[in-house]
């Protein structure tokens, strides 16, 4: 319908340049076009770290998980990875849990908290999280993890962490998966469960991420190429 119809001059696909390249060819037009998922970036001139306010020393690994938290963002099973985890394993990594924690998951989080807590050190911000408060959470983590359920789909956080140069871990589905590939942003895990990610936890991150490809993928989303392709002919 979309292609056909005449009224539609323009049909944009989010993040996603194979996607629109592909509908393009299927269905004979020119009217699929990608356009970023804009990013304006996070004031980062001099973000501070939470190292010592959180008690973090140095060599230890701190692990950002952020964002409105709910079943579909795979908040449960980074808490499950800790508590299938050695302790031992554990004892030179933080975990921080930056935002809303849902109806939907808030009595179950809780409960794993506390019991993640004899294993290792876990901070909770169960608040919006203003962007100020983001940039030194940012500033402060190794490694940002989203466990998304939902894969079909971009997602802000591969701006952050190309912006805070900090790799991802992730789901190596969808085209969640397939942008941190393309751009080389993290690790992504062909299952995304808890023990996939106890064991990503322990990995040197690092490896996974290339700063020039990250940077060339702030460039595309950047909202002025976005404001450019959406106002275009």
């Amino acid at each position: 319908l979309f292609a056909r119809a005449k009224r539609f001059a323009r049909l944009f696909i989010l993040n996603d340049r194979g996607a629109a390249a592909k509908l393009n060819r299927i269905y004979k037009t020119k009217k699929f076009r990608w356009i970023a998922d804009p990013f304006a970036g996070v004031d980062c001139a001099q973000p501070k770290t939470l190292c010592s306010e959180l008690g973090v020393q140095p060599g230890q690994k701190v692990f950002l998980h952020f964002g409105a938290m709910t079943q579909r963002k795979g908040t449960l099973d980074i808490l499950d990875a800790i508590l299938i985890s050695a302790k031992t394993s554990l004892k030179d990594m933080h975990f921080i849990f930056a935002g809303k924690i849902l109806n939907d998951i808030r009595e179950a989080f809780y409960k794993k908290v506390a019991a993640a807590r004899t294993l290792t050190n876990i901070h909770v911000y169960d608040q919006r999280v203003p962007f100020s408060q983001l940039a030194s959470l940012l500033q402060t983590c190794h490694c940002i993890v989203i466990p998304y359920k939902n894969v079909h789909q971009s997602s802000g956080a591969l701006a952050y962490a190309a912006q805070y140069k900090k790799p991802l871990i992730a789901p190596a589905d969808g085209l969640l998966g397939k942008l941190i590939r393309r751009n080389h942003l993290g690790l992504t895990l062909p299952v995304c469960d808890a023990e996939a990610l106890r064991t990503a936890f322990s990995q040197d991150l690092c490896k996974y991420f290339d700063k020039n490809k990250a940077q060339t993928y702030l460039q595309d989303i950047d909202a002025e190429r976005f404001a450019q392709a959406l106002l275009g002919d």
